[in-house]
C-alpha cells in the first residue's frame, strides 16, 4: 500500500465531483467499503471511532529529573505507537488491512468494520481486553472508549445529504458516553482493591500498586521500557512487536515493542517472534509506515536553556488548530460532504503536524525539540528566541498549507530548565486556554494570561517585531552609553503612563538621557525612537500601542542580557 500511496497521492480522483481527492485515497476507501461489506449483514457497514484518554498526564506527569527531555519524548512516542498498534490489532482480529483504517492521529482513529452479530462480540471483547490491559499497566492513567455507529455506503457518500453529519454526530456522542461511564461496579471495585505496596513508589511515574513490576532503581517496568525506548527513538527506525515478554517494552495485552537495528530485525524474524514492524518516517515494502514529528537538537534541557540568546531560559509553546470540529462538519459545502473528503482533510493535518513540521524546523535549524506533534496539535520547547520563533514558523506555513482556512492559537512561556515539567505543561496549556478566549482566536499568549499579553499572529510580526521592537534596537544599538538599564527604566514609566504625571516623567527621562552631539546619527535615531514612543504612549486613543511596545521591550531586555544575569 506504501508503493502505492507514493505513486498515486499526487493524481485527482477520475469520479466526477470526487477530483479535490486524490486517487489513492478514493482507491483505498473504496476497498475497505468493499471489504467491510462483504462481510456484513444486508450490506450494512461498523464505522468505529478510538479514542484514548489520559494522554496528556501519561506524558507530562514526570516527577524524575533525569534525562526529562528523552523521558518526554519516549512517551509521547511510546502512545503513538501504542494507538498504531492498537488499530492493527483490532483489523486482525477482523481480517482487514489498513485499507479500513480511515485516519489515525492525536489519540483518535476511526475505522471501518463490518456489521453482523459476531463483529459485535469481537469488538466488544477488545475494549474490555485493552481497557483490563490498561488498569492492570496504568491503573486509571489511560481508557479506551470505542464509539460505533451503523451506516451504509450512500451515508459515507452524504446521500441523502446530512447523513455524513448523522455518522460522526452519532459515532461521537457515543465515544462520549463512554468516557462519563467508563468503569462497571466490579471494575471500581477491582481497582479500589488494589494492595499498595509497602515500598517505594516509581521515582518518574509514582505508581505504587503491586500490579507493577519492580526494578532495583525504584522504576517500575513501563518507566524502566521508556527510558531504554528514550536513548533509542532518535537512532533506530525499526519498531517491532513482538511475543517475546523479554524483548522491549509492553505495548499490549502478550505484546512488546523494541528499537531494532538491522541486525536485530533480522534475529527476531529469524526466531518468528515479530508480530509485526513499523518503519518510521520511511517506507518498505514488509513494515508498515509511520510518521512522527521527531525533530530534535539533541541535548538536556538544561543544555537547551543555556543556548539561548540572551537570558538562559527554557521556552516552552503548545498549541492547537482553531474551531477544527466545525471546520470537519462545515468545512465543505453540504453537498460536497462524505467521508472521502473528511478521510483526505484528516490526513492532511495530520501530515502538516507529523511529517511538514521537521522540514519547517529543519529549514531553520532552530534549537528545539518537538516533544509531541500530531492530529491538530504541538508541545515543544528549546532556547526560548528559538522556541518563540519556531511557533511563529510553524503558524505561517499553516496558513500558507492551508491557504488561510486554518488558524491556530498557542501559548508562550519562559521557565527555569529546573522546573518541574509537569506545572509546565499545565501552565503553558493555560496560555494556551487565553489565547483560545481572544475573540478570532488565531492568537499566541506570552509569558502570563495577564491582561495584554495576547496579540494576533500579524499583530506580533508586524507590529511587535517589525514596528516597536526594531525601533528599540535602531536606537539602542546605535548607542555606546546607553544599554538595557535605560530602557528597564522607561518601560516602568510606560507601564504605570495611565498617570499623567508618568507622561511627563517619561518625556522629561528621555530629554535627559538624548545624546549630546545633536548633529550625529546616533541623535537623530534617537530622536526618531523618543517621537515615535511618544506618539505610541501620549496619543495612542487604545491601549494596543502601549501593549506591543511592552512586550518588544521585554523581548529586547530578554535578547540582550548578559549570560551572568547583567546587561549586555
Amino acid at each position: 500500500m506504501d508503493e502505492l500511496e507514493r505513486e498515486t497521492s499526487y493524481i485527482p480522483c477520475v469520479e466526477e465531483t470526487m477530483e479535490d481527492v486524490s486517487l489513492f485515497e478514493h482507491i483505498r476507501l473504496q476497498v475497505g467499503i468493499r471489504c467491510a461489506a462483504e462481510q456484513s449483514e444486508n450490506g450494512e457497514l461498523l464505522f468505529i471511532s478510538m479514542d484514548m484518554s489520559g494522554i496528556q498526564s501519561f506524558i507530562y506527569q514526570m516527577y524524575d529529573r533525569g534525562d526529562v527531555l528523552k523521558n518526554l519524548r519516549a512517551r509521547s512516542f511510546y502512545l503513538e505507537i501504542l494507538m498504531e498498534n492498537m488499530a492493527d490489532e483490532l483489523l486482525e482480529r477482523f481480517g482487514l488491512s489498513r485499507a479500513n483504517l480511515l485516519y489515525i492521529g492525536g489519540g483518535r482513529a476511526y475505522l471501518l468494520l463490518p456489521y453482523n452479530q459476531e463483529s459485535m462480540g469481537i469488538l466488544g471483547q477488545y475494549e474490555r481486553e485493552i481497557n483490563s490491559w490498561f488498569r492492570e499497566n496504568f491503573e486509571t492513567g489511560l481508557y479506551l472508549a470505542i464509539g460505533h455507529t451503523i451506516c451504509s455506503k450512500n451515508d459515507l457518500y452524504n446521500t441523502p445529504t446530512g447523513s455524513y453529519n448523522r455518522i460522526f454526530r452519532d459515532v461521537s456522542a457515543c465515544v462520549s458516553s463512554k468516557k462519563r461511564h467508563r468503569y462497571t461496579c466490579k471494575e471500581i471495585q477491582e481497582l479500589n482493591g488494589i494492595e499498595i505496596d509497602v515500598g517505594r513508589e516509581c521515582r518518574i511515574c509514582h505508581t505504587s500498586s503491586k500490579t507493577v513490576i519492580r526494578t532495583t532503581d525504584d522504576v517500575c517496568a513501563i518507566c524502566r521500557g521508556l527510558i531504554c525506548l528514550a536513548s533509542q527513538i532518535m537512532s533506530r527506525k525499526y519498531f517491532v512487536v513482538t511475543n517475546d515478554s523479554v524483548e522491549g517494552i509492553a505495548i499490549f495485552p502478550q505484546r512488546h515493542l523494541c528499537a531494532c537495528d538491522e541486525t536485530t530485525y533480522s534475529r527476531l524474524c529469524e526466531e518468528k517472534k515479530v508480530v509485526r514492524t513499523y518503519i518510521k518516517n520511511d517506507v518498505r515494502k514488509d513494515c508498515k509506515s509511520f510518521c512522527v514529528a521527531d525533530y530534535s537538537k539533541e541535548g538536556t534541557i538544561a543544555e537547551l536553556a543555556m543556548n539561548s540568546k540572551g537570558i538562559e531560559k527554557l521556552g516552552v509553546v503548545r498549541g492547537d488548530i482553531d474551531n477544527l470540529g466545525h471546520a470537519f462538519v462545515f468545512g465543505f459545502e453540504k453537498e460536497r460532504q462524505n467521508i472521502f473528503r473528511a478521510i483526505a482533510f484528516s490526513k492532511s493535518l495530520s501530515l502538516f503536524f507529523k511529517s511538514n513540521i521537521n522540514a519547517i524546523l529543519a529549514k531553520t535549524q532552530r534549537n528545539v525539540s518537538v516533544v509531541y506533534s500530531g492530529g491538530d496539535d504541538i508541545f515543544l520547547l528549546g532556547s526560548w528566541n528559538d522556541a518563540l520563533l519556531s511557533i511563529l514558523d510553524i503558524e505561517r506555513e499553516l496558513k500558507e498549507y492551508s491557504l488561510g482556512a486554518l488558524t491556530i492559537s498557542a501559548g508562550f512561556g519562559l521557565f527555569d530548565p529546573k522546573f518541574p515539567v509537569s506545572y509546565i505543561a499545565d501552565m503553558v496549556g493555560a496560555l494556551e486556554d487565553r489565547s483560545k478566549r481572544l475573540p478570532g482566536k488565531n492568537a499566541l499568549t506570552l509569558f502570563s494570561t495577564e491582561n495584554g499579553n495576547t496579540f494576533h499572529w500579524d499583530e506580533i510580526r508586524k507590529r511587535i517585531f517589525g514596528e516597536k521592537k526594531k525601533a528599540i534596537e535602531d536606537c539602542l544599538g546605535s548607542m555606546t552609553e546607553r544599554g538595557t538599564t535605560f530602557l528597564y527604566n522607561i518601560l516602568e514609566l510606560v507601564q504605570k503612563s495611565d498617570v499623567k504625571l508618568n507622561i511627563a516623567r517619561l518625556a522629561y527621562l528621555l530629554g535627559r538621557m538624548a545624546p549630546s552631539n545633536d548633529k550625529s546619527e546616533e541623535y537623530t535615531r534617537y530622536e526618531e525612537f523618543e517621537r515615535k514612543l511618544m506618539q505610541w504612549i501620549k496619543f495612542s486613543n487604545h491601549s494596543e500601542e502601549k501593549e506591543q511596545f511592552i512586550m518588544a521591550a521585554q523581548l529586547y531586555i530578554y535578547e540582550n542580557r548578559k549570560k551572568d544575569g547583567g546587561e549586555k
